[in-house]
């Protein structure tokens, strides 16, 4: 497995406070690629060469604005660290399922907000 893809949480993106989440825009891109992924339409390796900011801002959403139990399943997942033969391992497909859930939600929360319409 090669660790190309290995992801410091000391990254810039990882280390985003609240006042500087993602975007609607990059809410919905991580959402649309980890679908992608989860569906077996595209392969790790093929996110990384069309959207390769997907792996950082889903690091940063998990940093800045994931669940504690979203944090747990992305130390499980070795989605960041490279792929073998098999590009998702179970723990993989268990932790992007969750990360598009919360992707989903807080996109929703702030496409609310910058309406104004109360959560």
């Amino acid at each position: 497995m090669s660790n190309d893809r290995a992801i410091s949480v000391d990254s810039p993106v990882a280390q985003r406070d609240e006042g500087q989440s993602l975007s609607v825009a990059d809410l919905a891109a991580v959402m649309r690629y980890a679908k992608a992924l989860l569906n077996g339409v595209t392969l790790p390796e093929h996110v990384d060469e069309e959207f390769p900011e997907f792996f950082r801002l889903a690091l940063g959403f998990v940093h800045t604005s994931g669940s504690a139990r979203l944090r747990d399943l992305r130390e499980q997942a070795s989605l960041f660290e490279g792929w073998g033969e098999d590009p998702l391992t179970e723990e993989d497909r268990v932790f992007l399922v969750r990360l598009v859930n919360e992707t989903k939600d807080a996109r929703q929360v702030r496409r609310s907000n910058a309406l104004g319409r109360p959560r």
